[in-house]
């Protein structure tokens, strides 16, 4: 919606700098699904590790720590999921800003 947005009001008052901000958000949501994506991998970890502790050891700890780290940022940046919307994104809307001429 904010690139849509961006993306009027750069043809509204073909202002470039309206055009080079409708990029902006793409990355910012990415690396933000990306961390969000990493953190329920490292929860859904941390429920695996307590599911299968003995009822009696169980601290109710929230720490993610003891979680493996196979469930990194990076990994989450990376995933196929994500690398197909945003790109696809990026995609959509430089052609909507090549066919509008900016």
């Amino acid at each position: 919606t904010l690139v849509a947005a961006l993306t009027v009001i750069a043809q509204k008052d073909t202002n470039q700098l309206f055009v080079i901000m409708a990029y902006l958000p793409i990355p910012i949501f990415w690396v933000l699904d990306a961390y969000y994506l990493s953190q329920e991998k490292l929860f859904r970890g941390l429920y695996d590790i307590v599911r299968t502790t003995p009822e009696d050891m169980i601290d109710f700890s929230m720490n993610t720590g003891v979680v493996d780290l196979s469930c990194s940022w990076w990994k989450a940046f990376t995933s196929r999921t994500l690398i197909i919307f945003y790109i696809c994104l990026l995609l959509t809307l430089s052609a909507v800003i090549y066919i509008l001429k900016f």
